[in-house]
């Protein structure tokens, strides 16, 4: 198909679907289609033969529409193009929705000086004027408050004029006051109620208009979903992980306020790793003392802040309890240690000791009580936990808290290539 073919197609095609599928043989001759190529369209199926002279674009028609009733506009026009015919009394209330049947017939308001017939169309004198007149695309129809003027006679209509002029008013077509002045309501609505009225309507109009989806647009919504879901699923994910990272953070951060409070009621010494005692536990054999029992007096009663958020094989116990060492998430440096057997005040570290306290690890993620970077190279031997992305949060001595990879927190074996901090674990170097 040559350019100049197609687009005489495309410009009929725009033409049907502005007139509702319907155009006229002068209007396809005019864009190009000569008359000896009518029939062939119309045994090709490309054309529907309506009637004399008008034909319908075959796969936009809608039979059922009331757009049907612009063929009669497009039937009336005079050899100018000009449209004569006017969409009047029972056509005009099928229009617009006032009546649910479409009238056998058409009825059209035509000049006195038509001439055309039809065994399908009724035809009556025009006796209103043009501004009781509406142009819809290329149909012409009286407005509704002409149309409801001229049909109250009529017995087919009368019967029911009540409804239909209940309803044009529900529909906006008509106010309320222009039906109370000509007599057919008892009473105009207030203006509040009548556009409640409205919404109404409209509400439940559109409501059982609603095309259903084909399979097609189903599928195609589903996998719209689907890639957005796997868009969305990952930012989420992270920003869940992100959320508990900050919480841990926090948590580490109460616990270097309990740290500094021991300090601070100690002279200044920083709270022991462990110690052993003389005394025992009632499952028998020697009591142990750890970094938690030394902030005793400031975790009772927030042992929460003990719990990771993202350390999911926690128990969530009594944190004092050594029987229990998965019931904390955080470990403190095992360099913080005492000599076993003697008092912590006599051992312990002291704060004013610490050349750079704002470097050295006293808390953090860790797989059990303890924090130690081990001799293996090996994540799963290291005693820190890397929960968060990789990553595990840190206290520092003086207070701050910081994330670090394994490879940015060292361990106490030289790995090639990868930088070392050693000084992070050994307080007093």
């Amino acid at each position: 198909m040559t350019e100049k073919n197609r687009s005489k197609y495309v410009m009929l095609k725009e033409l049907a679907i502005s007139q509702a599928s319907y155009f006229s043989a002068k209007q396809a001759y005019s864009l190009g289609f000569t008359h000896g190529t009518h029939s062939y369209h119309c045994n090709n199926n490309d054309w529907q033969h309506i009637d004399c002279g008008i034909f319908a674009l075959s796969g936009i028609r809608d039979v059922s529409s009331r757009d049907d009733l612009a063929r009669w506009c497009l039937w009336s026009r005079n050899r100018e193009g000009k449209t004569q015919g006017v969409i009047c009394n029972e056509s005009a209330l099928y229009y617009f929705g006032l009546i649910d049947k479409s009238p056998l017939k058409v009825h059209l308001a035509v000049p006195g000086n038509f001439r055309k017939k039809h065994s399908q169309v009724i035809l009556h004198a025009i006796g209103f004027p043009l501004l009781d007149v509406d142009k819809k695309g290329i149909v012409l129809v009286t407005k509704p408050l002409r149309t409801l003027m001229d049909t109250k006679d009529l017995p087919v209509i009368k019967k029911q004029f009540s409804e239909i002029v209940q309803k044009s008013v529900s529909m906006g077509l008509i106010t309320s006051q222009q039906a109370f002045l000509r007599g057919w309501l008892p009473e105009p609505m207030p203006p509040c109620k009548e556009v409640a009225v409205r919404r109404t309507y409209s509400i439940d109009r559109n409501c059982h208009s609603v095309r259903a989806f084909t399979l097609v647009e189903l599928l195609v919504t589903v996998a719209i979903i689907s890639i957005l879901a796997g868009l969305l699923l990952p930012v989420l994910r992270s920003a869940m992980e992100m959320g508990r990272s900050i919480s841990c953070v926090n948590n580490l951060r109460q616990i270097g306020l309990m740290q500094r409070f021991y300090q601070d009621d100690n002279a200044g010494n920083c709270s022991y790793y462990c110690f052993r005692t003389t005394t025992t536990w009632p499952e028998g054999g020697n009591s142990w003392k750890w970094y938690w029992h030394a902030l005793y007096p400031y975790l009772k009663g927030a042992e929460g802040v003990m719990h990771c958020p993202a350390n999911e094989t926690i128990e969530k116990k009594n944190v004092f309890d050594i029987t229990i060492p998965d019931a904390k998430s955080y470990g403190q440096n095992f360099k913080f240690r005492t000599i076993w057997d003697v008092p912590p005040s006599d051992s312990t570290i002291r704060i004013s000791s610490v050349k750079r306290p704002g470097y050295v690890v006293i808390n953090g993620d860790a797989r059990y009580m303890h924090l130690r970077a081990t001799t293996s190279a090996i994540w799963e031997d290291q005693d820190m936990a890397f929960r968060h992305q990789d990553k595990s949060n840190f206290l520092l001595l003086d207070g701050h808290v910081e994330s670090f990879k394994i490879y940015q927190i060292g361990t106490s074996m030289v790995i090639t290539g990868w930088p070392q901090d050693y000084d992070r674990w050994t307080p007093c170097p």
